[in-house]
């Protein structure tokens, strides 16, 4: 992960094909009349889209999680790659619906007519980045146009942004909902999987130099990772400028990136998940200056792609102070690995089965965190109905002897009504707590008993609003002052930070005051991942 990357060469255009590409980008995104025709750019290169070949009718490919969606979609915007309705790119026809088969992981390249046999619909409210906008040509000798959906741009959903591939090439683009919507109908991939916190941008920071401040690690668009320690200022003094510290983590190269203590030193180090299933593991140095603060990686597990392996979950599960890993596989089982803290080949062992049932459509989310105050993470089920069954560790790596029955702890916590959940120690007892979310942008806190029963979490306490992922896409949890409480920063859409330090009072509106800004320019277009 720390080898360079050559950037892929620019392509020459012709003055035409440029003088229709703006022209189009304009139309698109201002529109002139509601409901308006799509550009004839999408008319034109659709019409020669070739009709199905044999085998078009095939089953779609397997699950395939919404950040692997948008990361495989990003490397063809990101190489430029030329539309072509004939030419294959990675295996896939280098049109519309070829690239959102690409991005899908679908079996092979289909056409917009056939992309509603591998999907479905969905309304306005219900799309989520990896959703297809999608428009079927009504003249069913000519081919539509498909969008590969990233997200909104305001909290009121009237604009949005997409990748998309159109002549010349595939494109990031932004449009208006009111000029686009009677044309593009949402639809959802049939096999697309939507994975929990941090799909839905709840980050929890690393300490990566064990000065008890968090600090932050920001992954540009080209793959880049800058790094800012934490000052413990909460002004605008809180990180600096940042020093360079990786290159080659973009999110086609590294679908997942892992944070934790694997070595038990104090510091939060960093595993690459690439997308062939290797896991590198990066210890962290500690010190804070260009090139210096990871070394190169080394391997510490194979065959843990996206595909085999859906989610990664990371904790002390035995209490030893070295971050372990549970694997939940394609079929909804849990395989956990102790951590030796050798990071080599050592590392991890072959595990051992701790648990059935945590598919993401059983258990949307799964929460973890010391829920009791024994030393040792725990698990939390939020299951799709909204209930939430709590699993303490007992320490022991054994086939089915880590985690015991689950106690159901809180109803009501559905993703639909509670978009995002945060894990913290907010007052620095050493227990858990949990923060909600809802679909308004209203926070409210739960403290942890640590009861482990109905007792678990009360009623809550208003905690804040305007935190929806409209105004605020990104939510970032960790002890940015070294006071022992989780604070809370807000990533706000307009690339700016906002911190808000605990005051660990657990009563309405009392948990957090008003934010300071601690940085700018953190956009999720300039820095889509922050570790």
């Amino acid at each position: 992960m720390t080898a360079g990357i050559e950037p892929s060469p620019r392509r020459r255009l012709t003055v035409l094909v440029l003088l229709i590409t703006v022209v189009s980008i304009l139309l698109g995104m201002f529109g002139t009349t509601a409901n308006a025709a799509p550009p004839d750019d999408h008319q034109s290169h659709e019409a020669s889209e070739p009709t199905p070949l044999e085998g078009m009718h095939a089953m779609a490919g397997g699950p395939v999680a919404r950040a692997d969606v948008m990361a495989r979609a990003k490397t063809w915007v990101d190489r430029g790659v030329p539309y072509s309705n004939t030419n294959k790119v990675d295996g896939y026809r280098a049109d519309c619906s070829g690239f959102v088969s690409f991005a899908w992981q679908a079996t092979q390249s289909w056409i917009t007519s056939s992309l509603p046999q591998i999907s479905h619909r969905i309304e306005k409210d219900e799309l989520l980045p990896g959703d297809i906008l999608l428009w079927v040509n009504p003249n069913t000798s000519e081919m539509g146009h498909a969008r590969l959906f990233g997200g909104w741009l305001d909290t009121v959903k009237s604009r949005y942004w997409v990748y998309e591939q159109t002549p010349p090439k595939a494109i990031y683009h932004e449009y208006l909902w009111n000029n686009t919507a009677a044309q593009y109908p949402p639809y959802r991939y049939n096999n697309i999987v939507t994975q929990p916190a941090d799909s839905a941008g709840v980050i929890y920071a690393g300490d990566y130099n064990a000065d008890g401040k968090a600090d932050i690690i920001s992954q540009d668009a080209s793959g880049a990772l800058k790094a800012f320690t934490g000052s413990g200022a909460m002004d605008a003094s809180q990180f600096g400028y940042g020093v360079d510290v990786g290159w080659g983590w973009d999110s086609g190269k590294a679908p997942r990136v892992l944070k934790g203590d694997f070595n038990g030193d104090g510091k939060e180090d960093l595993i690459a998940n690439s997308a062939n299933g290797t896991l590198k593991a990066f210890p962290s140095s500690g010190v804070f200056k260009n090139n210096e603060l990871f070394g190169y990686g080394a391997e510490v597990g194979w065959d843990w792609t996206t595909a085999s392996t859906p989610r990664i979950i990371v904790g002390d599960f035995n209490g030893d102070g070295k971050d372990d890993l549970i694997a939940q596989r394609a079929d909804g089982s849990l395989r956990a690995f102790t951590s030796s803290g050798s990071m080599d080949a050592a590392q991890f062992g072959y595990g051992v089965d701790v648990g059935w049932g945590w598919d993401p459509n059983t258990a949307p989310r799964i929460l973890v965190g010391d829920f009791n105050s024994d030393g040792k993470d725990d698990l939390i089920s939020n299951l799709a109905n909204g209930t939430m069954k709590a699993f303490p560790s007992s320490g022991v790596f054994k086939n089915n002897e880590l985690f015991g029955y689950g106690a159901e702890v809180g109803w009501g916590w559905t993703t639909a009504s509670l978009p995002r959940v945060m894990v913290g120690d907010f007052n620095g007892d050493g227990k858990d707590d949990l923060i909600s979310q809802n679909t308004g942008g209203a926070l409210k806190a739960f403290t942890g008993s640590g009861s482990m029963d109905s007792a678990q979490f009360g009623y809550g306490v208003d905690a804040g609003w305007g935190w929806d992922t409209g105004t605020a896409p990104r939510i970032l949890v960790g002890d940015y002052n070294g006071d022992g409480k989780d604070d809370l920063v807000s990533g706000g859409a307009n690339g700016v930070l906002k911190a808000f330090p605990s005051s660990g009072v657990f009563k309405n509106n009392e948990l957090f005051g008003y934010g300071a800004e601690v940085g700018w320019g953190w956009t999720p277009a300039s820095s889509p991942r922050i570790f």
